[in-house]
């Protein structure tokens, strides 16, 4: 007889089969997807921002790209709390607020690759 002796080892490989299905799963512009992290965020003018994520690559993002998307961005043009943008723990998003924040593979995904 092949396969796993329990049900829940043949259980345990689907689930592990679909966890690497999606961490292995193609983006729109055919890359393989993956969890993008910052190292370094920084806040420019005209609601920009500047990451370094650590694969070393920078990145600038157009906040305003978000306003169409999630109404609640268009808070960010207030420059004291634009200001106060910081890396979530892991690296996973750039916060604002408990309402505001962004991730970081939109950031890779829409960003423009600087220097």
């Amino acid at each position: 007889m092949k396969g796993p002796k329990y049900w829940w080892q043949k259980h345990q490989n689907k689930t592990n089969k679909l966890s690497n299905l999606s961490r292995e799963s193609k983006n729109h512009k055919g890359d393989k997807c993956m969890f993008h992290k910052i190292k370094e965020i920084k806040t420019c003018d005209d609601l920009k921002l500047q990451a370094e994520f650590t694969n070393g690559v920078k990145k600038e993002y157009n906040v305003r790209n978000m306003f169409s998307v999630y109404e609640p961005m268009k808070e960010l043009e207030n420059p004291e709390l634009f200001q106060k943008a910081h890396i979530s723990p892991g690296g996973y998003a750039v916060i604002w607020s408990d309402q505001l924040d962004l991730d970081a593979n939109d950031i890779w995904e829409d960003g423009v690759v600087i220097e």
